[in-house]
């Protein structure tokens, strides 16, 4: 992961973690010992050859269900002063059995320090890809709630004011 100012140049290359993919962020922030990435991360490929991306895959309940590669939160902490400056620091939020994407932030949080996250559950049952609901993780406390509704398939969640 490479850290970069505003002007394109790098203020730091981290390379101490285990490879992952991803494809949406959560939010990242700076604080008094370097910069947090909260990040939805998958263990292989997230857009290879898989029911979420072949129809004919994906009208099969077996291997919509069976479907191994499920997405997690991590937070990464680069180190950029201190004791533990050109580290990485890893935590990974796991739902077992469940995935998590489509991510969002209250935009008056977006680049600051937060507590809370909405996203879209997959497997919300532990079994059943369609079984869906809309978390709300409160990192801090460590908690999480749900809105789920039977036979109800949620998009992505949004701010409305």
């Amino acid at each position: 992961v490479h850290i970069m100012d505003y002007t394109g140049a790098i203020v730091g290359v981290f390379d101490d973690m285990q490879p992952f993919y991803h494809t949406h962020i959560i939010n990242s922030f700076e604080n008094g010992t370097g910069v947090t990435l909260d990040v939805g991360v998958y263990d292989t490929v997230p857009f290879e050859k898989s029911p979420a991306l072949v129809t004919s895959l994906f009208v099969d309940k077996t291997a919509r269900d069976s479907a191994p590669n499920r997405c997690t939160v991590r937070r990464l902490h680069f180190h950029m002063s201190g004791a533990s400056k050109g580290t990485t620091t890893v935590e990974d939020f796991q739902n077992q059995g469940r995935a998590l994407d489509f991510f969002k932030v209250n935009m008056a949080r977006s680049g600051l320090p937060y507590c809370i996250y909405y996203a879209v559950e997959w497997w919300h049952d532990g079994v059943s890809y369609a079984n869906m609901a809309i978390l709300k993780h409160d990192m801090c406390k460590g908690t999480r709630t749900y809105w789920k509704r039977p036979n109800t398939y949620p998009g992505e969640p949004f701010f409305v004011s």
